[in-house]
Formats: structure tokens, sequence, C-alpha cells
């Protein structure tokens, strides 16, 4: 279901994107952190857009690996 997939992957993108998401612990790294998920979550919904399943796919593995970096 590729409209899901879009709107779901844009909607990780907008959450990332808020001040409180952004601000979460005021570090240099964390924003890094965030813009690499946020464009990560982007690239899932252009992905679905363009219907692409595996540019989507791997954009869910990149976005995924971003998460393990953060967290690590």
């Amino acid at each position: 279901d590729y409209k899901a997939l879009e709107e779901n992957a844009a909607s990780l993108a907008r959450i990332s994107q808020a001040t409180a998401f952004l601000r979460a612990y005021k570090t240099e790294e964390y924003e890094f952190q965030a813009r690499v998920f946020q464009r990560s979550a982007q690239g899932i919904a252009d992905k679905a857009a363009a219907k692409n399943l595996d540019g989507a796919t791997l954009a869910y593995v990149d976005m995924t690996l971003s998460c393990v970096g953060c967290h690590n």
C-alpha cells in the first residue's frame, strides 16, 4: 500500500522535525542524529510516492540503521 507507506513515513519525518523532538537532549549529536532520521523517513515517503518498493525498502533499512546509530 504505497499511499499508506508514503503518508506514514511523511508523518514520521514531520514528527522528527518538531521543536520538542529536536531539542529533547539539546546536543549537537542528537540534532545530527534527528536530521539523519528525518532524511531517511523522507526517503521512504519519496520512494513510496514513486512506487519504488526496492527503494522504499532500502530507505527503511537506512532509517532503522539511523535509529541504531542514535541509540548506540
